[in-house]
């Protein structure tokens, strides 16, 4: 405490002091003395227009929320739609129908996968509403922001988002298959939950473009062509390549999931 009051009573007399002095050299205005005390200023000037300059600071907040409220919205309905079977007793009566395991899959599959796009396109929507309804009230060069972001941009984004969720659905769904309780199954999805928050965590991070090598990382690949697609610089070309690698990584997950669904010693582990 005694330092840091010396040291303004200190930084006090010496601007009084220094001032004194540069008005004895006749060095009376202001700028004159800033000019010969800071002879070398630097002045920031930013390239990028504030589409891009807004979109690459949204651009890695909106896709992590996106890629949450999918898994999220899909993992509660997972957890029961296995695991609570296998407590309950109601997994062996539906094993028992008529019906094709593949079928029972395939239905198992929809319902997560309905589930978790839908929480994710409620969110999409909702800041598509805001934007629709608010966006006049916003002036300056907000206002040119939101005027750019149009219809097809959130349509492209919603596109994105249905491959994710079936990825998501089909994970969840081998992992709550596999669990032999409730709780062994929420335990899973902890970790699991971590591994695809990872992903859109780096897409965050500075200096992490899109291009090829990204494109084929999933979870990564959608948070940086949901960036890019709010800068306004993206290339379709590289965005069909994710939505090709993303709905490939889907029906192999799925192929997956419809052959883990068929062992018995998956369905009735001990």
């Amino acid at each position: 405490m005694a330092n840091s009051r010396a040291a303004r009573v200190i930084r006090t007399m010496s601007e009084q002091w220094r001032t004194k002095r540069l008005t004895n050299l006749g060095l009376n205005s202001r700028q004159t003395r800033e000019n010969l005390l800071n002879p070398i200023t630097i002045e920031e000037h930013g390239t990028a227009n504030m589409r891009e300059f807004l979109g690459e600071r949204l651009g890695g907040v909106l896709p992590y929320i996106f890629i949450i409220f999918s898994f999220m919205g899909a993992m509660y309905a997972a957890l029961d739609i296995g695991a609570g079977e296998k407590e309950r007793g109601t997994l062996e009566t539906l094993l028992l129908a008529p019906v094709p395991r593949s079928r029972i899959v395939v239905g198992k599959f929809l319902v997560l996968f309905t589930t978790g796009i839908t929480a994710a396109l409620l969110c999409l929507t909702s800041i598509g509403l805001i934007l629709a309804t608010k966006g006049k009230e916003v002036t300056g060069a907000m206002q040119e922001v939101v005027q750019s972001i149009n219809v097809i941009d959130f349509v492209l984004v919603g596109a994105m988002l249905i491959p994710t969720a079936a990825i998501f659905a089909s994970l969840l769904l081998c992992l709550s298959i596999y669990a032999r309780s409730y709780r062994e199954a929420g335990a899973y999805c902890g970790p699991l939950n971590l591994l695809i928050i990872i992903p859109a965590i780096i897409a965050m991070q500075p200096g992490i473009e899109l291009n090829w090598m990204t494109a084929m990382v999933p979870i990564m690949n959608i948070s940086l062509a949901i960036k890019e697609l709010l800068k306004g610089t993206m290339d379709y070309l590289v965005l069909a390549g994710i939505l090709g690698s993303t709905f490939l990584i889907a029906g192999i997950l799925l192929a997956f999931t419809t052959w883990w669904f068929g062992r018995e010693v998956v369905l009735f582990r001990e």
